[in-house]
């Protein structure tokens, strides 16, 4: 399967559905095969995972444990379902399994090894590549798929266990899936801090990408002023 699947990781506020959202619509400009399929983990918008989901966040009396076994079984679900389209297609991925394991930090309902063991039980796929947003000020309010959660509302603590969590996780996938920083500047505005994006962190560190560019015709509907700047240095 030459197909390739990039996912997107990083706290609330820090931009990651923005850039995960235009990355794939820029890359589905061109008329380049396959397609690239945007997807979400958990996705929701599969019946069962929704179930799940609700289940987690929505059931009175759900323990803590019960919530992250929930949504490792609406992961697992979801995971299945995004190897099948693997299959045909190429997959962006906004969050992924690491960010799990970094929400399940701020509630300590599993140890850490037990949550892995569990979570690596329940990848049906591994991503070509991880791109991990940072930023100093995040943004929630108006952020894309926003949730009525405990976690929109966290407090500083519970914010700076969320960040090692998420740096406990890189470093144990570190050697076999690579993770690649980034930090996003919120002043910029969403259009130039993905601009940013592309040009300082996806084409050094994804080649693929520019082989999309160098073999992809533009659509007749290109209008995206960011690959305008710079497609250039991309064709």
């Amino acid at each position: 399967m030459n197909n390739w699947a990039i996912q997107i990781i990083g706290a609330d506020g820090c931009g990651k559905s923005s850039i995960a959202e235009m990355l794939a619509q820029d890359l589905n400009s061109f008329t380049q095969e396959p397609e690239t399929k945007l997807v979400h983990e958990p996705d929701k918008e599969l019946d069962f995972c929704s179930d799940l989901y609700n289940m987690a966040f929505k059931t009175s009396g759900c323990t803590d444990v019960a919530r992250e076994l929930l949504l490792l079984a609406s992961r697992s679900i979801s995971t299945r379902a995004v190897a099948r389209v693997l299959e045909t297609m190429n997959i962006i991925s906004d969050r992924s399994f690491m960010c799990g394991y970094a929400y399940n930090k701020i509630k300590c309902a599993l140890s850490p090894n037990i949550w892995w063991e569990f979570s690596k039980a329940c990848m049906n796929y591994n991503p070509d590549i991880v791109f991990y947003i940072e930023t100093d000020k995040p943004k929630a309010i108006g952020r894309q798929g926003k949730e009525d959660m405990d976690y929109d509302k966290m407090s500083e603590l519970d914010r700076a266990v969320l960040l090692q969590g998420y740096e406990e996780i890189i470093d144990i996938v570190k050697g076999e899936i690579p993770v690649i920083r980034f930090k996003n500047d919120m002043s910029l505005g969403i259009e130039l801090g993905y601009k940013k994006f592309i040009e300082e962190c996806l084409i050094p560190s994804f080649p693929e990408f520019n082989a999309i560019r160098k073999t992809g015709h533009k659509n007749k509907s290109f209008t995206n002023f960011v690959f305008k700047e710079i497609e250039d240095s991309m064709l």
